[in-house]
């Protein structure tokens, strides 16, 4: 979900029925056990409208080791075998459904599972029989992952997708490896947090938010095993800045100093600015400064 784009937030589901009004589409990992109420919720929030993404087995007893069936009985899933990738059994699943086309993967774990309904995206080799399933429970909507499935973006975006749920930050790495969060201070101002966790080489992209650019559209580069805080609409040193694809390192009165993070660093500021060796513009209230050192000081006016 991070590699994703997505934002999201914790739920406690132990705190009383979620309202898919204020919570579109749910993501939970499971496994063999879950509370009577906490699966009484989840079905209730799907037949009221929700939207679920369930990833690992899907429970069959509750806190105590008592039979619970709740949650799959509503989802119509009768489980079968659970198969591993031991005793040199190579274990495989091909994609179908909205996953296609996909190439046959090796998985570590499946739970083979027969649906009453819906529509099989994910089923293993050997046996054919289901391990993916996208399901309708009342006015809501289920995708059902009980494969140990790896980390493909296209997958696990395909699947969000499906349940109408979008990431709100997109970027354009050749390579996966970046994600990024946002934060906010309270008068508006924010830092874009971009983490590029490959080891070995460097990622060059473009930033958009729903949509929209940002940086201006001017790429951010980021070194292997490495991340930056970029400022996005943030005051500083008296400086209102639009957008920099370098790190602020130092504030003082109307100055602020940055940290570049490639050959060339991008900044924007609000009204006029200038800085000792850059190249200029100033169009719309604007002043965008190319800067092409190490580190440099952006002064007020």
């Amino acid at each position: 979900m991070l590699l994703g784009g997505f934002r999201y937030r914790g739920v406690d589901l132990q705190a009383g029925d979620v309202d898919p009004a204020k919570v579109p589409v749910l993501a939970l990992a499971t496994g063999e056990h879950l509370g009577a109420e906490l699966q009484k919720r989840l079905v209730r929030y799907l037949e009221a409208g929700g939207r679920l993404l369930l990833s690992g087995r899907v429970p069959g007893k509750d806190m105590a080791g008592r039979p619970c069936t709740v949650l799959r009985d509503a989802l119509g899933l009768k489980p079968g075998d659970t198969l591993t990738d031991a005793d040199r059994f190579w274990l495989s699943v091909t994609a179908h459904g909205w996953a296609a086309p996909r190439a046959e993967i090796r998985v570590p774990k499946a739970q083979l599972c027969t649906p009453s309904r819906g529509t099989t995206v994910l089923r293993e080799v050997s046996t054919s029989k289901g391990c993916g399933f996208d399901i309708p429970v009342g006015k809501g909507r289920a995708v059902v992952l009980t494969a140990a499935y790896r980390c493909d973006l296209g997958f696990w975006l395909g699947a969000f997708r499906t349940l109408g749920a979008a990431p709100a930050i997109s970027h354009s790495p050749t390579d996966p490896g970046v994600f990024l969060l946002t934060t906010k201070d309270g008068s508006g101002g924010r830092l874009l947090h971009a983490f590029n966790v490959s080891s070995g080489y460097d990622q060059s992209f473009t930033v958009a938010e729903r949509g929209r650019p940002l940086f201006g559209g001017e790429r951010v580069r980021l070194a292997g095993r490495s991340a930056a805080m970029l400022p996005l609409g943030l005051t500083a040193g008296g400086l209102r800045i639009a957008y920099a694809t370098a790190e602020i390192t130092g504030i003082a009165e109307d100055r602020v100093t940055f940290r570049a993070l490639g050959d060339e660093a991008v900044v924007a500021v609000e009204g006029r600015a200038r800085c000792e060796g850059a190249r200029s513009s100033y169009e719309g209230g604007r002043t965008v400064l190319r800067v092409r050192r190490g580190e440099f000081t952006v002064r007020k006016g």
